[in-house]
This record gives structure tokens, C-alpha cells and sequence, in this order.
């Protein structure tokens, strides 16, 4: 986006106004003297913005009125010069790697630094200093070093006087996903440098994790996201074979906008679909299908961790998912420095153990407790293997969860079950309790009806299953379908 901050004397007003969209004029033609436009506004005043869901961008050289600016990524980067800030006439529009402009987020637009990254901005005046999130190009305009968003200039002490002389110092690259706000409010310092948000590597060139992509290992010819709508060298032949798209420099504001919409876990259109990515099965070619929302794994961890941080709950634990999702959970959680998951809420019993591939030893190794939901699997396990297949219990009548379908091998493991249980002088539903006991979860979920049902859990506990017993127990099982509702 082209910046064009507020200035303290008439002229710089008058500049202001001529070369910024202050009346909304400037969105729907090219300024004469840049030789750009604003990008599309995606996002309406008054609607929540997404955050994320751009890509990582360095750049070829380009030029703007004339002057030649060279994005690359320098580690020991560090200048001083003016500081502007924009604010409503750009909220809601796309930025250059592809995500959308908010003015209350903590952002700022550079010329060169690589984007998204974080820098260092101190106000030399104020001696205030905060980290803030670079994923926008400019500003443009006479010597000014740095753009930040109307809270951003707010926080340093100088949205009320339109500019500021500040240092920028690279600090180091911005996760691509997920809002990194209050992180980076509580960078802000007033006398000392403001500290790097947890979990950033500073002053250095390794992109952080991004599980939900392939890693870019791309020096030069970035991609140009496909709904900028003015080229900041990304000319033809520029953009990288890794990150194939279709150019859409014909299309209009409103296709622009709606492949941006189409790409951010926001809005009616509920996918993600990035330049770097392949279409998701649930998208047919040429439009976007409504999917359920699910929310950027950054966001959930954060506010779990606010949760904790209220005094609202003691611990965090999570419910059924795939392994590779919990895995990222836990690592976003470490790499932001919060609150992480205590335990799993796993469907998993004597048939079905399906989570015995990766989820129990995820937990085992990063010591998350197990405390798996229907251990009877809703009730077969406790009752006769002679009409095992005939009858249904009231939880399996009433279930609109779990749809998994018992077979032979599932009777045979029944039946062995009824045989150790008249061993140890128990009934079925002890024997495949103490089963999952002896499988070393931490403890599981009964859904106790009748008094029974707790003395039967109870009682359990107590029972040794020897490891002849447990191999006896297992031996019928064969691989099954994933089940447990897993998103």
C-alpha cells in the first residue's frame, strides 16, 4: 500500500491529501506521482479483520516515483528517520504479502525488510519502544523510514503529532498464521529497548515453523500474492515455479477481493487457500464452498492461555483430534511462551486402538496425561459376546458421535474378555477398564448411569492384569477406520 502520513505543518497537509485516500478517491485510480493504486478493501468498517494469511515475501528491486528500493533480508538492519502512521483510509485493505490491514492491529509497512517480520521501532523522543509486526511496503514519501497503524503510533506517543523520529532495528521473521497482538503490546517499554516477542529468534534468517505449510526455501522472486493489484517488483517472470498461481491483472476490485476473502479462515468464505498451497478437497475449481470455521491454531492457544492467566481454570486439556493437529498445538503454545495442554481426551479401548499409532506416544513423550472417553466403547465391552452383535446399550442408542461398526474380531476380543474376567472372578466391564489402566493412561472417563457403573470403575483399579493377559486380550484386534469425529 502506498503511505502518506499526517504531517504537522500546511504543506505537509496538503501533500498528505493529494498523494493518500483520505476521501476514498485514491482506491479507484493510480497517483501520478507513485504510479500506484491502493489495494481493495476486503474488509468493511465495523467488521472483525482476519489475521494471517499471507505469505512470506522479500522481493526484487522496484521503483516508486522514481526511486529505486531493494527488499532483502538484512539481519543487522538498523536506521533512524521519520516514523508516520495510517489509519481508517487503509483499514480493511490487502497489504503486500496478502493479509488485511487492521489499524488496531500492532503493524507497520517498510520499503525492503521482508514480510511478515518484527522490528524494533523507539521513538527517540518519547523513549518508548515496541515490536511491531512489518508485513505491508512503504511508505513512500519524502525521507520517511517507517509506516506503523494508528494503535502502533498510538503506543509509541505520537499519533497525535502525525510523525516521530524513531530508530528501526530488525529484530527478526513473524509466524505467517494467527494474531500476534497482545503479544506485541506487551513488548512495549518506556526507557529500554522492548524485549522480542517470545519464541522469535532474533536477528535471524530461519523462518519460523509454520506446520500448515511447505517450507519456503525461496531467496528471491517472492510470489506477488494473486490479489495485489499493483506490482512492486514482482514484474512477469519473477514469481517462483514453487508457488504457482494465476496473475490477475485485469481482474477487478471485487474478484480481487473475493480470492482474498476465499484465502483467510474468516467470512462467508470459510477456506484457506494460499498461493503456496494446493485447493482443499472442499473447494471446487472456480468457487468456494461454505466450510465449518475453524479458528488459527495461534488464537485458540492465546485465549486458552488468557484463560489460565484469569484465574478462570488451572490447567488446559484437549479433546479428540488428530495427532499432528495436537502436535501443533503444543508447539505453537511453546513457541509463544503459554499455557500448554495437560491432557487428551481420546476415544480409545480394547477395540479400538487405532490412537496406540501416534497419539499415546505423543502424549507419552511430551508427558500429557490420557484420559480416554467410552473405555467400554458404548457398552459392547460390557456386555455377552453371544449377542454381542444383537442388542445395543442406551448410550449406543443415543450416540450421535461415534459411528463405528463392530465386527467378528471385535466379538472375539469380547469373548476373551469374558473369559479373563471369570478368571479374576470379575465381570466384563472391570476387565476392560483395568485393560486401559494397564496401557498406562492416566484415568478414564466413565459415564456411570447406575451406581454400578462406579463400583465397576472402582473396582478396576484394583485388578493386575499380567502382560500374557494383555497380549491375550489384544490378539484378536485389526486395524479400523479412523473414528471419534476427527476434524
Amino acid at each position: 500500500m502506498v503511505r502518506a502520513a499526517r504531517g504537522v505543518a500546511a504543506a505537509a497537509i496538503c501533500l498528505a491529501l493529494a498523494n493518500c485516500a483520505s476521501s476514498g478517491k485514491y482506491a479507484s485510480r493510480v497517483d501520478p506521482k507513485y504510479g500506484v493504486a491502493a489495494s481493495p478493501r476486503v474488509v468493511e468498517p465495523g467488521q472483525p479483520v482476519p489475521k494471517g494469511g499471507g505469505v512470506y515475501r522479500v522481493g526484487r528491486p522496484y521503483q516508486v516515483a522514481g526511486r529505486t528500493y531493494t527488499p532483502e533480508e538484512n539481519n543487522r538492519y538498523r536506521a533512524e528517520g521519520l516514523a508516520s502512521w495510517y489509519g481508517d483510509d487503509f483499514h480493511g485493505r490487502l497489504t503486500a504479502n496478502g493479509e488485511i490491514y487492521d489499524m488496531q492491529s500492532i503493524s507497520a509497512a517498510h520499503p525492503t525488510l521482508p514480510m511478515p517480520s518484527y522490528v524494533r521501532v523507539t521513538n527517540l523522543s518519547t523513549h518508548k519502544s515496541l515490536i511491531v509486526r512489518v508485513n505491508d511496503r512503504g511508505p513512500y514519501h519524502a525521507n520517511r523510514e517507517i509506516d506503523l497503524s494508528a494503535r502502533a503510533a498510538d503506543l509509541l506517543g505520537f499519533k497525535g503529532h502525525g510523525v516521530a523520529r524513531v530508530r528501526v532495528e530488525y529484530v527478526g521473521p513473524a509466524p505467517i498464521q494467527g494474531t500476534d497482538d497482545r503479544m506485541l503490546v506487551a513488548t512495549l517499554r518506556e526507557g529500554s529497548p522492548a524485549p522480542a516477542p517470545s519464541g522469535v529468534m532474533i536477528a535471524s534468517n530461519r523462518f519460523l515453523p509454520d506446520f500448515g505449510r511447505r517450507p519456503s526455501s525461496l531467496r528471491e522472486g517472492i510470489p506477488l500474492p494473486q490479489d495485489r493489484p499493483y506490482d512492486l517488483g514482482e514484474r512477469e517472470g519473477r514469481v517462483a515455479s514453487a508457488y504457482p498461481q494465476t496473475r490477475m491483472a485485469d481482474a477487478d476490485a471485487t474478484t480481487l477481493a473475493s480470492a482474498a476473502l476465499a484465502r483467510h479462515r474468516y467470512g462467508p468464505q470459510i477456506a484457506d487457500v494460499s498461493p503456496d498451497t494446493d485447493p482443499a478437497p472442499y473447494m471446487a475449481r472456480g468457487r468456494v464452498v461454505e466450510r465449518r470455521f475453524v479458528p488459527p491454531v495461534e488464537e485458540t492457544v492465546e485465549a486458552l492461555h488468557d484463560v489460565v492467566k484469569a484465574g478462570k481454570a488451572r490447567h488446559i486439556g484437549a479433546s479428540s483430534m488428530h495427532a499432528w493437529q495436537f502436535a501443533k498445538y503444543l508447539a505453537t503454545a511453546d513457541r509463544m511462551g503459554m499455557t500448554k495442554f495437560v491432557s487428551m481426551q481420546n476415544f480409545y479401548n480394547l477395540v479400538y486402538r487405532e490412537e496406540e499409532r501416534d497419539m499415546l506416544p505423543l502424549c507419552r513423550d511430551a508427558g500429557v496425561g490420557v484420559i480416554p472417553w467410552s473405555p467400554l466403547a458404548r457398552g459392547f465391552l460390557g456386555r455377552s459376546h453371544a449377542h454381542a452383535l444383537e442388542r445395543q446399550s442406551t448410550r449406543a442408542k443415543s450416540d450421535n458421535i461415534l459411528d463405528m461398526q463392530f465386527d467378528a474380531n471385535d466379538v472375539e476380543t469380547l469373548r476373551r474378555v469374558e473369559e479373563t474376567a471369570k478368571k479374576h472372578g470379575r465381570n466384563n466391564a472391570q476387565i476392560a477398564t483395568a485393560w486401559l489402566l494397564a496401557k498406562g493412561i492416566t484415568a478414564p472417563i466413565i459415564g456411570a448411569s447406575k451406581m454400578n457403573h462406579l463400583e465397576d470403575a472402582i473396582a478396576a483399579a484394583e485388578i493386575k492384569l499380567t502382560a500374557d493377559e494383555v497380549a491375550f486380550l489384544e490378539e484378536p484386534y485389526k486395524p479400523k477406520a479412523v473414528a471419534g469425529r476427527l476434524t
